[in-house]
């Protein structure tokens, strides 16, 4: 398979609008090659304002098959919003494989390669900022790389990690990598051909693969890191869910480290059932993820969050319920003519 395309990976995007859905940022995604979310520190948003000095930047690092744009589109404006200096970027560009040749489409690059692309990016946004520490919020596949660089090359120098979604522990994606296995075991080559059509980056992340043991052998935590870990219950892709949690024991759920803490995404409150995708666009994770760092409290946000799609505002839940209104009332008039 070709290397990553180096190029294309690095080279700045344009910038796209906010969204609060995730379908239609990802289409937007598929558009724009090397698209960036609005509220990062290299695009024209503006700064943060009075307040944020003293606060360590903050890096954002997408998942497979995504890109900065449609994991962040919400998040970061959100971010930037509450006085943060936000960073993100691009990477595991791979056109080798099928996936990788359309527009937009990252993180399908080898795992050892992108770790090292990640490392390269979050030294360069210490580097530009002059500051000692960073804080790292990743999704997905994202929080192998954060991890990764919390407890080798940047270590002592990440004060928070972040996860939603995260992959801390290989992901079955609802069981498909099981069956990969068995038809792998049953002498069907089925990997070489998913890695044409899919990139490295997917099999490489499944439960038992190498990469686990270089992040989990010497255990899960790193002195002087804070870990935050969001996880949904109806995640169908970082499968089993509570595989996005770290110092996790489900016999003891309160009794993990001090540092870490370990978020049902449906415990924040009621209307919060987003998935592995929908995660990214919850006004109540954004405003977990502010507390989290430190930000300004925020307005409780009433929108609906459902798996897929994202936020149902309340205009658009009245609107549903409405049509569904009208819908029943035309099917029971209907049947009294009968």
């Amino acid at each position: 398979m070709d290397a990553p395309d180096a190029a294309a990976r690095r080279a700045p995007g344009p910038t796209g609008p906010p969204a609060r859905n995730f379908p239609l940022a990802f289409l937007r995604q598929l558009r724009t090659r090397d698209l960036l979310p609005p509220g990062l520190a290299e695009s024209d948003a503006p700064a943060p304002p009075a307040g944020a000095a003293g606060r360590p930047p903050v890096v954002l690092i997408h998942g497979t098959w995504m890109n900065a744009y449609s994991t962040w589109a919400m998040i970061a404006p959100g971010l930037r919003a509450a006085g943060f200096d936000v960073h993100g970027f691009n990477y595991g560009v791979d056109r080798g494989c099928r996936v990788g040749r359309v527009g937009g489409v990252a993180g399908v690059a080898d795992l050892e390669a992108s770790a090292a692309e990640v490392a390269d990016a979050v030294d360069a946004v210490l580097a530009a900022t002059g500051a000692e520490r960073v804080d790292l919020i990743c999704h997905s596949q994202g929080a192998i790389h954060g991890r990764l660089y919390a407890q080798e090359r940047g270590a002592g120098r990440v004060r928070t990690l972040i996860s939603l979604g995260g992959n801390h522990h290989g992901a079955t994606l609802s069981g498909v990598s099981r069956l990969g296995d068995r038809l792998t075991a049953a002498g069907i080559p089925v990997e070489p051909a998913f890695t044409r059509i899919l990139g490295p980056a997917g099999l490489q992340q499944t439960p038992g693969r190498p990469i686990f043991e270089r992040l989990n052998s010497a255990g899960e935590l790193r002195e002087g890191v804070r870990y935050v870990n969001f996880a949904s219950r109806v995640d169908w892709i970082a499968t089993p869910w509570a595989g996005g949690f770290l110092d996790h024991d489900p016999a003891r759920p309160g009794a993990c480290d001090p540092a870490v803490r370990n978020i049902r995404v449906q415990d924040l409150g009621r209307g919060q059932w987003p998935d592995h995708l929908s995660m990214l666009y919850s006004p109540t994770v954004l405003a977990e993820i502010i507390a989290a760092l430190g930000g300004p409290a925020r307005q409780p946000d009433h929108a609906v969050v459902v798996p897929v799609w994202g936020q149902l505002r309340p205009p658009a839940l009245a609107g549903i319920g409405a049509a569904a209104a009208a819908g029943w009332l035309l099917a029971r008039r209907r049947r009294r003519r009968r």
